[in-house]
């Protein structure tokens, strides 16, 4: 699905546009460090620049979409979502935090 998003020094927002979305059918994961909406057939997984804190960050569904309030671990402007790097390093840090959520 498309996505825009703006930050803070403190925060990001996501907006993750899905025509028609249903709670119910609705799947939403977030770690420190990884962001996963799946809505058959929408998937986006996005692997973050920073750290967020995410026991203080929320989603809320809306009838086209999803919007994500993240707060960021360390205040800071990152200037992109997206980690670039290494695949297989990004891979190990996002398992390593799914499995911490857990």
């Amino acid at each position: 699905p498309k996505y825009t998003w703006e930050e803070s020094e403190g925060g990001i927002e996501v907006d993750v546009s899905i025509p028609a979305v249903k709670k119910t059918d609705l799947d939403v994961f977030l770690t420190e460090c990884y962001l996963k909406v799946n809505y058959p057939p929408y998937l986006l997984h996005v692997d973050l620049h920073g750290e967020v804190d995410d026991s203080h960050s929320a989603a809320l569904v809306r009838p086209d979409g999803v919007t994500f309030r993240l707060v960021k671990k360390h205040t800071g402007f990152w200037g992109k979502l997206v980690i670039e790097g290494d695949k297989r390093t990004i891979a190990e840090r996002r398992e390593k935090s799914v499995e911490e959520y857990r």
